[in-house]
């Protein structure tokens, strides 16, 4: 079927709905790149609106293929070994890179690695933002160690063996991410990660974490949740994910982790923003569980943790600056 064409509406309209759409999206844009819930100031907030109008721009003249976000297909008759999804019609364009976990810095270059190993083949997201972060540092390492027939066209379809596959619940986010990933093994799915009643509950915020942050988000990503259909459950009833990655909305790591920990249960479970609320709950159940999760490498110990090979046991102070931190666990029973 044709890709549906938008109609542009009258000048006049437009300028008014784009200008509304600004000023909502200003007012509520994802900030994963100010770890801890830190907040930006007025000239990096100004940037951001501006920047988030060219993407809503593009969304809004770009056509897509909807994706149904029941419609996981893995291990078809036709395809056994691969998963398959809608292909992305892009336009031959793709916009502007936007991620935090840029090239040079640590976890880019842990997550590159991993990824890399034949231990590694199939990787579940959790917060895609923009995709040109931690999504794109996993599937080039996945693209290195693949075939060359790793993905092919199947029709509307695209199916690969060897993926990542990324959760994002921010409509601008998600169309932003898929057109700039359309060539790599990267499959977006639009949608909550867990439900509503997963995410920390007001009581289990405290005090000194209800600042500016939360006074942004935590409504307006509970509202949002509630209009999504969660994800992370079906997703791995239906695939064998061997790394996921926990980076997502500051107040469902919990939920996440328990989904990925008693249904999951890959090989590798990848922590960022460690040491804030959202992996809070997660790192001190994993030192208390060592018989579950053991310890591979973090943050400031690229030098000395026991997988250190995974980034040439360089120092911290060798890679990019980045101020959010990071942890990687494997399971204890491999």
């Amino acid at each position: 079927m044709a890709p549906r064409k938008l109609r542009t509406p009258p000048y006049c309209a437009w300028y008014c709905f784009v200008s509304l759409v600004l000023a909502i999206v200003g007012a509520g844009l994802y900030k994963r790149d100010f770890a801890g819930g830190k907040q930006p100031d007025a000239h990096t907030h100004r940037n951001e609106t501006r920047t988030a109008g060219r993407r809503l721009r593009a969304a809004f003249t770009t056509t897509t293929t909807p994706v149904d976000p029941d419609s996981i297909q893995v291990d078809d008759d036709d395809e056994p070994d691969r998963v398959c999804f809608p292909a992305v019609r892009h336009g031959g364009l793709r916009p502007e890179r936007v991620g935090q976990i840029v090239d040079g810095t640590s976890f880019a270059a842990a997550l590159t690695a991993l990824a890399r190993s034949r231990e590694v083949r199939r990787v579940l997201e959790l917060g895609t933002w923009y995709g040109g972060g931690s999504t794109q540092s996993l599937a080039r390492g996945l693209m290195s160690a693949a075939p060359a027939d790793n993905c092919i066209a199947k029709g509307n379809e695209r199916c690969c063996r060897d993926l990542v596959v990324t959760v994002e619940v921010f409509e601008p986010a998600w169309l932003h991410a898929r057109r700039y990933l359309h060539d790599l093994p990267v499959w977006c799915v639009r949608g909550s990660t867990v439900a509503p009643d997963e995410m920390l509950s007001l009581d289990e915020v405290p005090p000194s974490e209800r600042g500016a942050h939360f006074n942004l988000y935590y409504e307006r990503d509970l509202a949002l949740m509630r209009k999504s259909k969660p994800q992370l459950r079906r997703l791995c009833a239906k695939v064998a994910f061997d790394l996921v990655l926990i980076d997502g909305n500051e107040y469902t790591g919990w939920g996440e982790f328990e989904r990925v920990r008693d249904e999951c249960r890959p090989r590798y479970v990848a922590l960022h923003d460690t040491g804030t609320l959202k992996t809070a709950k997660v790192e001190a159940y994993l030192e208390t569980h060592t018989d579950e999760y053991r310890l591979l490498l973090r943050k400031g110990e690229t030098d000395a943790s026991p997988a250190c090979d995974l980034v040439g046991c360089l120092p911290e102070a060798l890679f990019a600056p980045n101020e959010a931190g990071w942890a990687i666990y494997q399971r204890s029973d491999y």
